[in-house]
């Protein structure tokens, strides 16, 4: 997926967007309307955050070096999730990019 595509999924709401950093690696900045999930998130829990196994789903990390976007992706297609699209650029790539973020710290 590249970062204009992301830019359309953000401006249309189309698509349930997770960062999937952790620990010191999560500054806290985030792709507007993401959310935190990673594949250390128990089966439960990401059942929970998201209920239909058929929704269009974004994951990210910090940039094309780190594997824990991949990482989600992989465990949500083990789910069952059919509809699942990384961002390989990741929050480095978005904020390079020009685009605005969400702080949540």
């Amino acid at each position: 997926m590249t970062t204009a595509e992301l830019q359309k999924i953000v401006a249309d709401k189309s698509a349930l967007i997770f960062d999937a950093r952790t620990g010191k690696y999560d500054t806290g900045e985030r792709v507007p309307g993401a959310k935190t999930l990673s594949a250390a998130n128990t089966a439960d829990e990401i059942a929970k955050a998201i209920p239909d196994k058929n929704a269009a789903v974004v994951t990210y990390c910090a940039n094309t070096a780190c594997p824990a976007s991949g990482d989600l992706a992989g465990t949500l297609k083990k789910m069952g999730y059919t509809n699942i699209m990384e961002y390989p650029e990741g929050i480095e790539g978005w904020i390079k990019a020009g685009n605005k973020v969400d702080k949540v710290k």
